[in-house]
């Protein structure tokens, strides 16, 4: 998130059900006044209302947040304004209520689906968020915003050759760096988001074949453990040392470039300085 912009990507996506569609949802939201939706520039408020929406596609919905969906491939965006019917979830009578829905559809069975997304928070105007998409995989997604600051999410060991500043991370994390001019001091934020509740795989959380089963947190013993510190091991291209005192950052130059190990707990975010060592 850059200021009020969301950037959002997804890759690798995949689903063995071929009788249902796979959706990523932009927004689903109650219009009980038959608020208006605008899309490409054009405003909705009919009950009844379904759309299939090829390319780029821009949508505000009611709350003013503006969603900037990028062409990928021939995966559609779908839009609902109509009345939905369910059943209630305590007493399982039926109810309905009247909802504007947009979906990004990944079709069935998906083998490798993908999304790339901007939203504006509370949009002030059209104007499209500008961004570079530095790498989009099913390793890392990295991003380089309009003012140069670049966001990393590493969801396992992983190099990078298009970004500015990190070039690999040896663990999942989650990394922000902003140069601060003269470029000779890098504003950084970095977190490993997993709880590290329990070492592992929880082995009740997976059938005799391996597959991922749901089962309830609230019968999970380690729900009552405490968060356990956890280590994100990145490099920074260029050779760089930890500005101040901060025990839980380490820094180390290595041929060249800056090895930095991040301790953090219950995935709240380190923030520091590196200057040009």
């Amino acid at each position: 998130m850059f200021g009020n912009n969301v950037i959002a990507l997804g890759s690798g996506i995949q689903n063995a059900d071929s009788l249902h569609d796979t959706e990523t949802t932009l927004f689903q939201y109650s219009i009980p006044n038959l608020e208006s939706v605008e899309i490409n520039g054009y405003s909705v408020n009919t009950l009844g209302t379904e759309m299939a929406l090829p390319g780029e596609t821009a949508l505000l919905d009611p709350a003013g947040n503006r969603y900037f969906v990028a062409d990928t491939a021939n995966e559609l965006v779908r839009f609902s304004y109509q009345t939905q019917e369910s059943n209630d979830e305590d007493d399982g009578n039926p109810t309905s209520g009247q909802f504007a829905t947009a979906v990004i559809d990944h079709g069935k069975a998906p083998a490798d689906g993908r999304y790339e997304y901007a939203i504006k928070i509370e949009a002030q105007d059209a104007i499209k968020p500008s961004y570079t998409v530095l790498l989009q995989d099913n390793k890392v997604h990295a991003v380089r915003s309009e003012s140069g600051v670049e966001a990393y999410a590493f969801f396992e060991p992983a190099t990078l050759s298009a970004s500015n500043w990190v070039l690999a991370s040896e663990t999942s994390s989650q990394i922000m760096v902003k140069a601060n001019a003269p470029a000779d001091q890098l504003s950084l934020s970095v977190v490993n988001p997993d709880l590290a509740l329990y070492d592992g795989q929880d082995p009740e959380q997976v059938d005799v074949n391996g597959e991922q089963i749901e089962v309830s947190i609230y019968s999970r013993a380690w729900r009552y453990k405490l968060s356990q510190p956890v280590s994100s091991r990145f490099t920074v291209k260029g050779e760089w040392k930890l500005e101040g005192n901060n025990s839980q950052v380490t820094t180390k130059v290595e041929s060249g470039n800056t090895q930095v190990t991040v301790t953090t707990v219950d995935a709240i975010p380190q923030a520091f300085n590196l200057i040009k060592s």
